[in-house]
């Protein structure tokens, strides 16, 4: 599936809001991604949740923690959960794809 143009680009920054049980993103564009935790664990890109069939599933899982974000390269972030599941690598675009807000969800391809 190639990306919209509207997900193109890289964040900026990436805060932990522990409170809120969110990551939220500040994209190159401006555009802020406040992304529940529950749902970026439930969409890990890793093949040990998704498996080898290419088909993307929602995993469906509660009362994830985050624990820390690191860059990949300049394409991804890597996902360091509190139960210290690490082996999903979340291109950009991927993030960008889930955003929650309207105008992204809108724009999905």
């Amino acid at each position: 599936m190639t990306p919209h143009p509207r997900f193109e680009g890289a964040p900026v920054e990436a805060h932990i809001r522990r409170d809120e049980r969110r990551l939220v993103l500040v994209w190159d564009d401006g555009h802020v991604s406040p992304m529940e935790f529950d749902e970026l664990r439930s969409m890990c890109p890793c093949a040990l949740c998704q498996g080898h069939s290419g088909e993307h599933r929602h995993l469906g899982l509660r009362d994830q923690d985050l624990s820390s974000v690191r860059a990949v390269g300049n394409y991804a972030l890597s996902l360091v959960w509190a139960d210290g599941h690490d082996t999903g690598i979340y291109p950009y675009a991927m993030l960008r794809s889930l955003c929650p807000c309207d105008d992204c969800r809108g724009q999905r391809p």
